[in-house]
């Protein structure tokens, strides 16, 4: 029985049809006229949404916001970025002329969207991109003939990307032949030899490009230049192999190839010819059936071939230069803000979810079975991995994911984070250049970052916490790669915390992540700058201009800490905790290569502090102290350069040339070994009354000090839930005119060793920038790992006196008398 593999049918229709076509349209000059397939509407549109805000609904707890100039944008803004379609091959010529028309399909089908006018990214390789009046949808080129690419990017009226393509002008060596004939289609197969047949194209390891499926077998792998066991071969049929002859000079099809490359445009993929002269043949195009019989599908043209080149080696035998430019994929001035929140009065709890093993594999598990699945499992158990949920919450709904180590034998740990808040505000560029066939890449970020929070953990022998939240991808940019496909250049935000505490201790522990900041190294509420630049013949190189503020160098203790055994105990502890920026390459690569994406892993920095100490406990006291620190601690960029690719190939390897650099930190502050002075746990919540006083300014604000000249107390009281985490008390109609409560605060930062009264408004969670409307229940501050407070105050904002002319507040103010008088003021509106 006759059989063939799905894509031969394809084949063998298209050549019926070419036979049995009497006559036909004029010649296309292929190499001036070319096609773009870009979809259908709705693809176009979905290639635009990949690359900006995102309207789907994000986990609880993460919020995402885009400004330009200052100006929040909407998730609907016109939006002039999208992905490529593909590549377009011109000659580098001055003056040349090319048509491109856009279509829906590969069958032809003329696309419905018409573009209004054309973004060009580099003009000094293609000068102008028009409308094409002989083709509606369609752009019509002239280039420069410098050599080099360009984007082209076709706009609708209202400013948003209907399509993309990149030019690549460049000039074929004199011994390759470039086929712009999509209509030539060849199959790359390994040659096997039969006694039945001779050297025969086994198509269970052969490829028909973009025509359908791979052979069972195929492995691009076998068709590289390292590889000397494979005989290849590209296998035409008839009427393709007589254009082929054609472009060779050769109309009778008789005479060899001479060339040493042939460039096939329409599927983007160079052949490298044997040594001296090739010559056709005829060879069977087999099937093995299962009793390793071949079955025949086809006798077919064949030319044999030493390998199929990689990307790197495609400059070697198609000049462009040996540079390419990056289309961005996002504004110059855009900034985004994400944060991830967690508050105290809805807390997430750890809800097993798997086991990850020493060998790296994770397997699902829950606590009803993981006993059984780690007696089945086939290594060691490293660890067992969270998800951090809402009560009744479901799991997929959560961003962080938890790998816990610990000594916990038949009983799970407890693990919540009590409360929580990780926000980064930043820009990125970079500079992004496709040099000799490897990445080059240079990031700036420039970020505010504000990190604090509280963690339990119940432990029976210490424990290890490694906990991320993946926050949102930033697309920065996109190359168009010869041979490989598309490689955007993505930026994954996540926010990320480890703990240990040594297996000595047992019990329960309320860990309070002191909260910091990380500004501009002049002005603190300005954005700092932090990057890196990665070639593969330079390495990673890092920049920075960052200044930190915290009020606690290591790790605080809450009240709620219960540890059994003795009621002193001292143990070893540590954190790191930030804004983890991550840099991947993710190749998006032709269908016949592999029909996934391929991310390769350049580095990630972790934008935060680290520290390891040795803790002492006083459970009788309610205190706890800090001692000598156990390893060189600070704020900084914590790098882990480990470049990876998730498909583990010789094509891949060689297209990106990345290499392992280790770990390397970059500290903007190191923290002294010292130990610090023994301090009280920080409180649990407790009730108490709040009692407000009117502070009077005997002048306009504005003219003036904002500091009181009077006040009168007991003005307004009100019931007041105070602790470590959050402050809050009932809302009440404020003083006239008055809009605002702000929580003032003074520490003094470990940093700089200066005083500094930080100030923060109460706002809606759904408008951060806005008042809080009347229907409000309760005014709310959340802490976020706030500690070592000298002194504090509630106020509300500032209002003209009716009838007299001065201002006032409200305020209430508690803390060491030393620092009250800082507060004994009203805020300034924010």
């Amino acid at each position: 029985m006759k059989t063939t593999t799905p894509w031969f049918g394809l084949l063998a229709l298209t050549l019926s049809t070419l036979l049995s076509a009497c006559g036909g349209p004029t010649p296309v000059d292929h190499s001036t006229q070319k096609r773009v397939v870009v979809g259908t509407a709705e693809h176009m549109q979905a290639r635009r949404d990949s690359t900006r805000l995102s309207s789907k609904p994000l986990p609880t707890g993460v919020s995402h916001s885009r400004h330009r100039s200052h100006l929040l944008q909407a998730a609907d803004a016109p939006h002039p970025f999208t992905r490529s379609s593909g590549m377009v091959f011109l000659h580098a010529k001055p003056n040349a002329l090319a048509q491109v028309a856009f279509h829906e399909n590969a069958a032809g089908t003329v696309s419905s969207e018409v573009p209004s006018r054309f973004a060009i990214s580099d003009a000094s390789v293609v000068a102008r991109a028009e409308a094409d009046p002989s083709h509606p949808n369609g752009v019509s080129l002239t280039l420069t003939g410098k050599k080099g690419n360009s984007y082209i990017t076709a706009l609708n009226e209202r400013g948003d990307a209907l399509s993309k393509f990149m030019v690549l002008a460049a000039v074929p060596r004199g011994d390759v032949l470039v086929v712009s004939d999509p209509d030539i289609h060849p199959v790359l197969c390994g040659v096997v030899n039969r006694t039945d047949y001779g050297p025969a194209c086994d198509l269970n390891n052969a490829s028909p490009f973009d025509q359908g499926r791979n052979g069972a077998g195929f492995d691009i792998n076998n068709f590289v230049k390292t590889d000397t066991r494979t005989q290849k071969a590209l296998l035409f049929d008839r009427a393709g192999y007589a254009k082929l002859a054609q472009l060779n000079g050769d109309p009778r099809g008789t005479q060899p190839f001479k060339q040493r490359a042939i460039y096939f445009e329409a599927i983007d993929t160079l052949v490298v010819l044997n040594d001296g002269e090739t010559k056709a043949t005829d060879m069977a195009a087999v099937n093995i059936d299962i009793t390793g019989q071949a079955v025949p599908a086809q006798w077919m043209t064949a030319l044999t071939i030493h390998h199929v080149a990689t990307q790197e080696e495609f400059n070697d035998y198609i000049d462009y230069g040996n540079q390419l430019s990056a289309s961005p994929l996002r504004h110059a001035d855009q900034t985004d803000t994400v944060v991830h929140e967690v508050t105290p009065d809805s807390p997430l709890s750890a809800t097993l979810v798997g086991v990850q093993l020493s060998d790296g594999n994770e397997l699902p598990a829950s606590a009803s079975n993981v006993q059984q699945v780690m007696l089945g499992a086939t290594a060691p158990v490293k660890a067992r991995i969270y998800r951090l949920q809402r009560s009744g919450a479901l799991t997929g709904d959560s961003p962080v994911k938890c790998y816990i180590t610990g000594q916990f034998g038949l009983i799970e740990p407890k693990f919540s984070l009590k409360s929580f808040k990780s926000k980064v505000t930043t820009s990125v560029g970079g500079d992004f250049n496709w040099n000799r066939g490897k990445p080059e890449l240079g990031v700036k970020m420039q970020p505010l970052v504000d990190i604090g929070g509280q963690v339990e953990a119940q432990m029976s022998g210490g424990i290890g916490v490694q906990c991320s939240a993946e926050l949102v991808d930033l697309h920065l940019a996109e190359f168009g790669v010869p041979i490989l496909g598309h490689v955007g250049v993505v930026m994954p935000l996540e926010a990320k915390a480890e703990f240990s505490i040594d297996g000595s201790v047992n019990g329960k522990a309320v860990m309070v992540t002191p909260h910091f900041t990380l500004s501009n190294a002049q002005q603190s509420d300005q954005a700092g700058e932090v990057g890196f630049s990665y070639s593969p013949s330079g390495g990673l190189q890092k920049v920075f201009n960052m200044k930190p503020s915290l009020a606690r160098r290591g790790l605080g203790f809450a009240d709620g800490t219960e540890l059994k055994g003795n009621l002193v105990q001292s143990f070893g502890a540590g954190y790191k905790m930030g804004i983890a920026a991550g840099l991947l390459l993710r190749a998006e690569v032709k269908a016949w290569l592999f029909s996934l994406k391929v991310d390769a892993n350049v580095a990630e920095a972790l934008l935060g502090v680290q520290v390891e100490s040795n803790y002492t406990i006083n459970q009788a006291r309610k205190s706890y102290a800090k001692g000598e620190a156990k390893t060189e601690g600070g704020i900084g960029l914590f790098f882990t350069a480990h470049p990876s690719i998730s498909v583990h190939s010789k094509f891949f390897n060689m297209s990106f040339n990345l290499f392992d650099l280790g770990k390397q930190d970059l500290y903007f502050s190191k923290f002294p070994f010292e130990a610090e002075a023994e301090t009280a746990l920080e409180p649990s919540e407790e009730l108490m009354q709040m009692s407000f006083s009117e502070c009077v300014i005997n002048h306009a604000i504005g003219y003036g000090s904002n500091t009181c000249d009077s006040f009168q107390a007991g003005v307004d009281s009100r019931e007041l839930t105070y602790g470590s985490q959050q402050l809050s008390f009932p809302f009440r109609p404020m003083p006239p005119e008055g809009f605002n409560y702000y929580h003032r605060y003074v520490i003094r930062d470990k940093e700089s060793n200066a005083i500094k009264v930080v100030t923060t408004r109460a706002a809606p969670a759904d408008n951060p920038s806005g008042a809080l409307p009347p229907n409000t229940d309760k005014v709310v501050f959340n802490k976020y790992g706030l500690t070592d407070i000298l002194a504090e105050a509630i106020s509300t904002e500032w209002a003209s006196r009716r009838g007299l002319p001065n201002t006032a507040c409200w305020v209430w103010v508690k803390g060491n008398a030393e620092f009250t008088p800082l507060l004994k003021s009203c805020p300034l509106r924010q």
